[in-house]
């Protein structure tokens, strides 16, 4: 199993490896597009965090409002 962490930290690292095993270009092309899947998704999880705090802070001041009384 490929440690994820090494992917994203040593590309080189993993394709060189991948060079030693005779693995397909096709496959150690797949490297790279993995490394562009993963900063993708960490984008996409920073994204969503900060909108979920977004979300928590208007529910509190929706709450806040509603309990004044205004509508």
């Amino acid at each position: 199993m490929l440690d994820p962490r090494i992917l994203a930290d040593d590309p080189d690292l993993v394709k060189a490896h991948l060079m030693r095993r005779n693995a397909s270009d096709s496959l150690i092309s797949s490297v790279d597009e993995l490394g562009a899947l993963t900063e993708r998704r960490n984008a996409l999880i920073v994204e969503g965090d900060g909108l979920r705090a977004s979300r928590n802070t208007l529910s509190k001041q929706i709450g806040g409002l509603m309990r004044e009384g205004k509508r």
